[in-house]
């Protein structure tokens, strides 16, 4: 075991620090190791709002509503892929309206949310914030019908697609995701009404398992926490249940993360480093 003085700030100063052997050692490590085992690098979006406008309820004055709505029938997604923007990766959040093929700025444009159902029975759905029997405003996973007419509302990093040679792989270590990949998190970090005021009401997004059991990603019924998040892996499309418990306007406040390996540049520093280090050792060596 080696014990250092102060505590070292990069690979380079850890490898100076030990004997000789040592030294070797961890060169060789540093020429031979995988590309993701050192500096897998986060990468995180700034916080950005979608806002929703739940049965049809009232604007206040001198609060200014995105001007383009978002409705039944639409097919409509939350995206927040990962892309190239002039050689910088970067987040892209935005709204896509896969219906008639246009997209958003988060700012520019709102959901609709008309349709209700009644909340089932059974403790299992309290985190919907309303009573068995009770309605609640609902945006199924399934898409819409005649019977159930809500807009169709997806969560896409499909975007992400020609980045993906840049994404690490990792476990997040959630019960929900706890397996190695590609992961993309989408964090709720707020449920607010509107400018920031006080939640009209609870905010939940959830899914129903082949066996009928819940996966609850998102909530606000208990407070807002790191528990409140989706992950995905990879490029991909899916569709989750969204529930909100009353009428109002609520700005729903995101944040997205991934880890992306270390850049070609920093493995390259670091392959240099270790070859100068190893060409150190040997002549430590020849002068004992």
């Amino acid at each position: 075991m080696t014990v250092y003085s102060t505590i070292p700030s990069t690979p380079s100063e850890k490898i100076m620090q030990t004997s000789t052997v040592s030294k070797m050692s961890v060169a060789f490590a540093l020429l031979i190791a995988p590309a993701g085992a050192f500096a897998s690098q986060p990468l995180v979006s700034d916080e950005f709002k979608m806002i929703f406008r739940v049965g049809n309820a009232t604007v206040p004055s001198g609060y200014t509503l995105p001007t383009n709505v978002l409705d039944y029938p639409k097919h409509v997604d939350i995206g927040f892929p990962v892309v190239n923007e002039g050689g910088v990766l970067e987040f892209e959040p935005h709204w896509h309206n896969e219906t008639d093929s246009v997209e958003y700025e988060p700012g520019e444009a709102h959901g609709s949310v008309t349709y209700t159902r009644n909340r089932p029975v059974g403790a299992m759905w309290d985190f919907i914030g309303v009573g068995s029997g009770n309605s609640f405003f609902n945006l199924r996973s399934s898409p819409p019908d005649l019977s159930n007419q809500h807009l169709y509302l997806g969560w896409a990093t499909e975007e992400s697609q020609d980045q993906l040679s840049s994404f690490d792989v990792w476990n997040p270590g959630d019960a929900r995701a706890n397996t190695p990949g590609q992961w993309t998190r989408l964090q709720l970090n707020s449920v607010t009404g509107p400018d920031g005021s006080a939640a009209p009401g609870v905010f939940s997004m959830w899914q129903t398992n082949d066996d009928l059991s819940l996966t609850v990603w998102m909530t606000s019924n208990d407070g807002v926490s790191a528990a409140d998040a989706l992950f995905v892996d990879g490029a991909v499309h899916t569709h989750k249940a969204v529930g909100f418990s009353a009428a109002g306007i609520y700005e729903l406040n995101f944040q997205a993360s991934t880890v992306l390996i270390p850049e070609p540049a920093t493995l390259g520093a670091m392959m240099l480093g270790a070859g100068v280090l190893l060409r150190r050792v040997r002549r430590e060596k020849s002068r004992g």
